[in-house]
This record gives structure tokens, sequence and C-alpha cells, in this order.
């Protein structure tokens, strides 16, 4: 308790440093170094020590938190974070609280979910969407705090604000992929084979002078987050597809020029090109509508139609534009607006949705369920923001280093990232690490679960089945092939399929419930809908069971013949015993089992469904055996 306080005045105190004096060429040397960090890491982890040395305490926090975020978690890395964190580098604080949080094998770095959830306070305090954001998940989800849903609306809100506030409408909302679906098609996740299938694409396209698909290929190139595009090459292939008759290509060349991505901006070239797109292009009526807005040439009223038609048309910043224009004129109508464009996961949209499910007083509607539903919108606003932790366990584990990329995700998890909690609980699954506590695996799968991770669902009812607890996994698994969370992902049918197919095993053989071969057809049949390989495999399990039948017919029958329904032919039964001294052959046993279909066969061909053989007739049948 005494290390703690003092750790606690220690911060307190350097909160003081960010009202000191800034020393300018400290401030510059620091950008500098930022500039060299994706260049040259040498170089910049020079600049960053020579920082440090500069007296400017709030440089020499942030060089600090750089140069142990460039090692770690390596050797040293913490004693760089610790003394950024005394200084009051919020960042450096948030590490440090996800490491408490875990644990860290460093003397001064002990698990304390006390000392987390303080460290996160005080980088929350200054500004920090992260520790915001994990301080929400712990307050909504209650991990290691009583769970409260108007604290997580606090911080989360904290953090939407910060995240809503840097983020740029063009850019595309970063993506971390999940472990097992990255293992199951690794080439679906390689951004560097997707820009190289690209080129090959372009350079093909131009020797047939292809501008639809020179266009098309401009478009993927001009979203592409890795590599950051590359405007000239952009711009020529759209050039050369204008020049082919593609006239869509002349909207993105419209985009060029006015948001100045690698010319400078030229908002009447622009406009030029806008007009001469398509008249029903999406694009181009936005551009349209966005120069409408600029200052010199406004007119609100414009801008709104040409918004609302692009948004005819499905764009999703057209929406978000539209509905902020009719805010003052319709908020209904804006309303709806911000609620479809939320649905389609724009972030901004989204974010002022939330703001207007906060302010909106229904009566009819519970606190809890108007605030758990808030929180979800602010927590995905919130989890829009790049992630590093994630980029780096990526890394660590495609590079074989398992026990780093593994501890990298569980703090990640921390922060309530349910993809990180995926491939934390992926790792232990698969044998990747060992976990000395076994809870922890749970821990995670449920958690992941919880936010909607197939992979974790699939694997507690697995765990479930395994352990004979059929209730239980019969539970999971029907959450897993109802629920839309578990269903939203392009890859979802790899863990819903198994579990389609377990339900229906399960119904078919009666494990935790009722034995229904209707609800286990109904499954199957599912399964090759979702599955379409399948579709002969089902089609085969139905004649299994016509066989199960028959056979089981058969079987009965042949039981009932030696132990009842031969009474009336004792006679017969004593020859046969006599002539085959006490045994019947199993050639007769055969005859017998086909006497048995037969009988089956007249009993079904009868309307009444009575068997038309008479006793008289099976006496017969029986001698013709002997």
């Amino acid at each position: 308790m005494v290390s703690m306080a003092l750790r606690l005045v220690a911060v307190l105190a350097s909160v003081r440093a960010w009202n000191l004096p800034s020393n300018p060429a400290a401030v510059a040397l620091l950008h500098d170094a930022h500039a060299q960090r994706n260049v040259d890491i040498a170089n910049a982890t020079a600049l960053y020590a020579a920082v440090v040395t500069m007296g400017d305490w709030a440089a020499t926090g942030d060089a600090l938190f750089a140069l142990g975020e460039l090692s770690f978690p390596g050797e040293g890395s913490v004693d760089y974070i610790l003394r950024s964190a005394r200084l009051g580098n919020p960042s450096a604080q948030h590490l440090l609280a996800l490491m408490h949080a875990v644990g860290f094998p460093h003397p001064e770095v002990k698990q304390s979910t006390a000392t987390a959830v303080v460290y996160d306070h005080f980088a929350s305090t200054a500004g920090h969407g992260p520790a915001s954001k994990s301080l929400g998940y712990r307050a909504m989800f209650s991990q290691g705090v009583p769970r409260s849903c108007a604290h997580a609306l606090v911080y989360y809100k904290r953090a939407a604000s910060i995240a809503a506030s840097t983020h740029d409408i063009h850019s595309h909302i970063p993506t971390y992929p999940r472990l097992p679906e990255l293992l199951d098609a690794p080439s679906a996740h390689s951004t560097r084979q997707d820009f190289d299938k690209l080129l090959f694409l372009a350079s093909a396209a131009t020797k047939t002078r292809n501008g639809a698909t020179l266009h098309r290929i401009a478009k993927l190139l001009l979203a592409q987050q890795t590599p950051p595009p590359d405007y000239k090459f952009v711009r020529k292939l759209l050039h050369q597809a204008f020049e082919w008759g593609h006239l869509a290509a002349a909207a993105q060349l419209g985009r060029l020029h006015s948001h100045g991505w690698g010319v400078p901006i030229n908002t009447t070239r622009a406009r030029d090109f806008f007009l001469m797109a398509p008249e029903n292009d999406a694009e181009a009526l936005h551009g349209l509508g966005l120069l409408n807005l600029e200052a010199g040439m406004y007119d609100g009223r414009l801008a709104l139609h040409y918004f609302q038609a692009a948004s005819k048309l499905g764009h999703l910043n057209s929406i978000y534009y539209a509905a902020t224009l009719l805010t003052a004129i319709a908020p209904q109508q804006s309303r709806r607006y911000f609620e479809a464009a939320s649905k389609s996961g724009h972030v901004l949209a989204t974010f002022k949705f939330a703001e207007i499910m906060e302010r909106s007083n229904e009566i009819t509607t519970p606190f809890e369920a108007k605030c758990t539903a808030v929180v979800a919108l602010y927590k995905r606003v919130a989890e829009s923001v790049a992630v590093p932790l994630m980029d780096t366990a990526l890394a660590k584990f495609q590079t074989r280093d398992y026990t780093a990329a593994y501890y990298l995700y569980r703090l990640a998890a921390e922060e309530g990232s349910e993809v990180a909690q995926t491939n934390a609980a992926f790792l232990i699954q698969r044998g990747y690490v060992t976990e000395p506590n076994v809870d922890v695996s749970r821990w995670l799968l449920r958690h992941a679960a919880r936010q909607g991770s197939a992979y974790a669902q699939l694997e507690l009812a697995l765990a479930s089945y395994a352990n004979a607890d059929y209730a239980e996994a019969m539970a999971l698994y029907s959450d897993l092939v109802s629920q839309t969370k578990f269903l939203s992902s392009t890859t979802a049918y790899v863990f819903v399929s198994p579990a389609l197919f377990t339900v229906g095993y399960m119904y078919e053989m009666g494990y935790g419930v009722p034995q229904d071969r209707r609800k286990a057809l109904e499954h199957y049949t599912r399964l090759s809908q979702v599955e379409r390989r399948v579709h002969l495999p089902v089609a085969l399990w139905k004649w299994k069971w016509w066989f199960q039948d028959a056979m089981a017919h058969v079987v009965e029958c042949v039981l009932s013949i030696k132990a009842n329904s031969l009474q009336h032919y004792r006679p017969e039964l004593s020859r046969v015993h006599r002539v085959h001294h006490g045994t019947i052959s199993p050639a007769n046993v055969v005859h017998i089992a086909s006497m048995c279909v037969y009988m089956r066969h007249s009993r079904h061909s009868n309307r009444h469904g009575r068997d038309t053989s008479s006793p008289r007739q099976n006496r017969h049948a029986i001698n013709e055996l002997i």
C-alpha cells in the first residue's frame, strides 16, 4: 500500500510537467523521430534518445514511451514505459494499466486489477481514448469492478468522442484478422498479395484497353490502407480509363482534384470532372454536394439535393451529410438517416445516432435497455481507432514468436477487443502457447463469445459436448446457429457448419433432447444450405435412416419369430430343432429375414395398414425354409 501511495504521489506530481515551458527544439526533434520511425528504426531510436536529454518533460515522456514501444515486450522496454508514465504520459500509463491487469515478469509490474484501474483513470483524465475504452469495458462487463451501465456509458462516450473528433471520414476502419480465419484462408488477409494482384490485372487491362477494369482497379487501390495509395499511378489509370470511354472514371478524377490527392486542390477542375460523370454516379453526386458546402460557393439546399440523390444510390458519406443538413429542418428524417448510416458501419453517423438515442426520452423503454443499446453504439465508435498492439501481435505471430503474440493479444483483450480475446484463446486452444492458469482460456472464450465470436462459442460448445454436458452444449450450439451476432462474419460458415451438424446429430441420437428426426433433418438441411458440399452426404443420410429402419424391423421381426410369433407353429419348430440339432442355420436366418421384409412391405402396401398374409401362408413359408 505504501509503495502504491508513493507511485500515486509521483504520478500526481508529474502532472505539473504538462504546465512547464516547452522546448521547441525538442518538439521539432521529436517530430523528426516520429517521421523516421517507419523508415529507419535505428535513426529514430537515436533521435528519441536525444530528445530525452533536452529537458522538455512532455517531449521526454513521449520519447521514452516511443523507445519502450519500439522494443516492447522485449527486455528493457518496461523501464522506459515506467519512466514515461511517471512523467505523466497517458499512453504509458494506459500500457502500464494493461500490464498490471495481465501481469508481467518485472519487479515493478505485479498483477493487480486495482492498480490497473488507477493508471487508466489517470490516462483517461488526460484524454486518452483507449484508457476510457478499457474502463468502459470493465464497468459494462464487471471486470474487476461492480457492473454499472451508467459508468460504462460515461467512459465509452468519452472514448467515442475522442475517436469521432479525430476520425477521417474518407478513411477505412482498421480491421484485424482472427487467427482461426487467417489460418483457414491465409491469402484472404494478405494485403501485399492483393496489391500485387491488382498491379497484374492493371497491366493486363492496359494491354486490352479495358477502361471498366482499370476504373475498378483504381477504386480498389484508393481504398487500400497498406501500402498507402500511389495517387500518381491511380490518376494515370483513371485518365486512361476515361480516355477509353469509361465516363465513370471522371468521378474518381474529380475526387483526386477536390481532395488534393496527388495533385493540387482544384475545385473548378473537380466540378468539371464530376459533371462529366454519368448522371446516376453516386460518387459524382456526392462530390458535387461537397463542393456546394465550400466557403465562397455555399449552397446548403443544392448540397442537400445532391446528397439525397447520392443517398438513394447507397453512398454512406452522403447519407451522413444529408442527415447533418436535415438536423435543423427535419430532425425525425435526420434521425432515420443517421440510423441507416450507422447500421452500415459509418463511424460519425453512429456517434451522432448514439447521441440522439441518449437524449431521447422514451418513457416505455427501461433505462437499462436504453443504456445498453447506447453503450453498444459508443463502443463501436471507440473501437474504430487503430490499435498498435494488434498490429504488433500479428507481426509476432507471423514471425512465429507465439509467446509475444499471445501476451500482446492478452493486453489488447483487456481493452475489450473481441478479436484479441479470440486470438489469445486460439493460441492456447491450439497449443501455440501454454497457459498455466486453466481458467484463462475459458475466461477469454466466454468474453469473446459474449461479443459475437463464433469461434469462441463453438469451442465452448465443443467443451461442454466432450464433458457430456449435453444440455449446456445444446444451448451453446443453438445460440451459435440462431443469433445474428455470430452470423455477421463472411467466414462464419466455418464455425456454424459444425454446429448445425452437431445439433442435428444430437436430435437424431437423443443427446440432451428427445429424439426427433424431423428436427435433425431440419438442421442437416440448413447445413447443406450453408455448406453446399454436404448436399450429397445429407441425401445419403436420409438413405441411412431408411436402411436403419428396415434393418431394425428385420431384427425385430426375426427376434419376434424366434421368441413369440411362431407359437402357432411349434411342430415345425420342433422339426427344425431336430433336423439342425437345436439350431437354425445362418442361411435360414437370412430367409426368415427376407420373409420379414416381405411381410413389412405387404403391411405398408395395404391401405388399411394390416398384414394381409394369413397364418396358413406364414406356416407354408416356414415349411419352405425347412
